[in-house]
């Protein structure tokens, strides 16, 4: 593994941590709990991490961050 897969597993390592006692809490104080919950494929620290990854990556725009680097 090299530097750069450690630090995006560790980034998101840190981000899911924090998101998995996050969506609990939030769930818990919604105000109307009939929203939709749809299957996503990909959870909310996944989405988080690209978009910290992304604000250091250097790219102008996150579809070519996302061709790139994430597809």
């Amino acid at each position: 593994m090299n530097i750069f897969e450690e630090t995006i597993v560790s980034l998101f390592c840190i981000i899911d941590d924090f998101c998995l006692g996050f969506e609990l809490e939030w769930h818990k104080r919604l105000i109307d709990n009939r929203s939709r919950k749809r299957k996503c494929s990909l959870c909310l620290s996944e989405i988080i991490t690209m978009i910290i990854h992304f604000q250091n990556s250097g790219y102008r725009t996150f579809k070519k961050y996302y061709q790139i680097l994430v597809q």
